[in-house]
């Protein structure tokens, strides 16, 4: 992961206007629940992973035509719209091959289906947003204050417990637990809001 952290409104933003770094972070940071989306829809791997780029793809040229209204709708939902449908343009080439004997696998036809596979999405979106926040705050704040979060609210263990491991007060282990806590919501939302952000050229 990058140590230059930027908000995902920035990395719209250099988006539009032709930067290949920021498409490479946008890339980095949301490639992973699309590809899973689609594996769970029965494509292989090769279709997956070309479902999931080019759910990307279309999404980026909806960004620099303007059609993509970040005032409007979440950009998880944005993006599983688009990968519904490149999800059943792959199912449809693999269903050809498989009657060809080439490949195994079904297309995605169903909307029982669909309905599940978006509830499996948006568990898979809000995982990944998780996993990049702490492993950002993880690098912001010192040793002690990320064990103390991680064994109070992650493991469980008992405050008074924790304090005494690592040579802190008890209060020490609740500013501790509520920083990373604040701090997490707050790069959550850097990953998730994506409205429009005045910035330096």
């Amino acid at each position: 992961m990058q140590d230059d952290w930027r908000t995902t409104s920035w990395i719209l933003d250099q988006m539009v206007d032709g930067d290949d770094a920021a498409w490479r972070q946008f890339v980095e940071r949301f490639r992973e629940p699309l590809r899973r989306l689609a594996r769970r829809t029965g494509l292989d791997d090769g279709e997956a992973e070309d479902a999931a780029q080019q759910t990307l793809l279309v999404f980026h040229d909806g960004l620099r035509r303007g059609t993509y209204d970040r005032d409007r709708g979440r950009l998880s939902a944005w993006l599983f719209g688009i990968a519904r449908h490149e999800i059943r343009r792959a199912g449809q080439r693999q269903h050809r091959r498989t009657a060809l004997g080439l490949a195994g696998g079904e297309p995605w036809p169903s909307e029982a289906e669909a309905a599940e596979a978006e509830r499996d999405w948006h568990r898979d979106w809000q995982e990944q947003v998780l996993a990049l926040a702490m492993a950002r705050v993880r690098r912001e704040v010192q040793p002690n204050t990320w064990a103390a979060f991680e064994r109070v609210q992650l493991h469980g263990e008992e405050p008074a417990a924790v304090a005494a491991a690592l040579g802190i007060s008890r209060n020490a282990v609740f500013v501790a637990k509520h920083r990373v806590l604040s701090r997490l919501r707050a790069i959550e939302a850097e990953l998730t809001e994506v409205r429009r952000e005045e910035h330096e050229p």
